[in-house]
Formats: structure tokens, C-alpha cells, sequence
């Protein structure tokens, strides 16, 4: 999962940023989903 975003993100000063963005973006996907899932 991290290895396409580390080709986008590369590392900065030796913080590994990809694994910030992947919880971001899982964050992001389960707050989508709840508000699907609540309309239905």
C-alpha cells in the first residue's frame, strides 16, 4: 500500500511521509463510506 505513494512522496529530510498520507486517505474513505452508509 505505501510503495505507490512513496513514487508520488518522496522521503523529506528523513520522515517518511507516506505513512501519514496513507492514514489520511484511509481516514478520508472511512468518513466517505459513514456518510453513504447513513443514507441508506
Amino acid at each position: 500500500l505505501l510503495r505507490p505513494i512513496r513514487r508520488v512522496i518522496p522521503p523529506m529530510g528523513g520522515l517518511d511521509l507516506s505513512v501519514f498520507v496513507l492514514i489520511i486517505a484511509i481516514q478520508f474513505i472511512n468518513l466517505l463510506f459513514s456518510d453513504l452508509f447513513r443514507g441508506i
